[in-house]
């Protein structure tokens, strides 16, 4: 377990072999530790100055030689936090380069990314990605209960994300259940425009377009496939906005039939249903 947890957080195997042994002999010479851990004298001064880089051992000539002391085990953790801020540090110039590196990616290129994500893993990192820039809108089709039924770690929590970030949605959704309340229930909380469509047209299939960028989840498969170009989403958004101006009949039609109170109390059901279920 030791040897796992020390191998997860950045340790090599060997570097793990001298640190355990400097931890249960206490000061010694680069040749004990050899003879210890059956490693030749070079490979261990190697390791041992890797070991003193990081603060975790410390290094005292005495007369002709070095010896060395592992220091108490808390100072691992002081390791991990000066790499945390390390990493925060280099993200931060990453952030302050962002935009001109951007600026050298040719969007209108006739070749687009694709980004293929596999699994629920892959489905929780795509709309991950539809929140990465703030203030924007999504065009959406989609289904409360698929979202939830195939990521119940990620809705509905995610549209509390969205709104912190002020990113509003235009969704056409099949009236199934769990839509219907949500969107009857929550639209303006959580900044969505939605036009019901019959729930029959229900699939378990989730398109999002944001930016320049087309994402398509499919729920049924564990799987998502995000398109980044700016020709492809246009051309989407085009087809969504004639497919509301189609689905304002249905919309009305469905919310006339729509008892808030019901879509109240079932609301409230299916949600503790969902957290016992977690």
């Amino acid at each position: 377990m030791i040897e796992n947890t020390l191998k997860e957080i950045g340790f090599s195997s060997k570097e793990i072999k001298v640190y355990l042994a400097l931890l249960k002999a206490g000061t010694h010479k680069a040749s004990f530790l050899a003879e210890q851990t059956e490693m030749p004298k070079t490979s261990i001064f190697d390791i041992l100055n890797s070991l003193v880089k990081k603060c975790l051992v410390s290094k005292i000539r005495k007369r002709h030689a070095y010896y060395f002391t592992a220091y108490q085990p808390e100072k691992i953790l002081e390791m991990l936090e000066k790499e945390a801020l390390a990493i925060q540090g280099k993200k931060e110039k990453i952030n302050k380069i962002l935009p001109w590196l951007k600026n050298l990616q040719d969007i209108t290129s006739p070749k687009p990314l694709i980004d293929y994500l596999e699994g629920t893993r892959g489905l929780t990192e795509a709309f991950e990605d539809t929140l990465k820039i703030p203030n924007k809108n999504i065009v959406v089709y989609g289904s409360v209960g698929a979202q939830a039924g195939t990521l119940p770690g990620v809705f509905p929590e995610y549209f509390d994300k969205r709104v912190k970030k002020k990113i509003s949605t235009t969704c056409l959704i099949p009236a199934c259940p769990p839509s219907l309340a949500e969107c009857s229930l929550n639209d303006k909380k959580h900044l969505r425009k939605t036009y019901f469509i019959p729930k029959e047209m229900e699939l378990p299939l989730e398109i999002n377009i944001y930016e320049h960028n087309s994402a398509f989840m499919s729920f049924e498969e564990k799987f998502a496939v995000i398109i980044r170009s700016k020709v492809i989403a246009d051309c989407l958004r085009t087809i969504f906005k004639l497919a509301f101006e189609g689905a304002e009949k249905y919309d009305r039609e469905i919310r006339n039939n729509i008892d808030l109170k019901e879509m109240q109390k079932f609301y409230q059901n299916w949600k503790k249903v969902r957290k016992n279920g977690k």
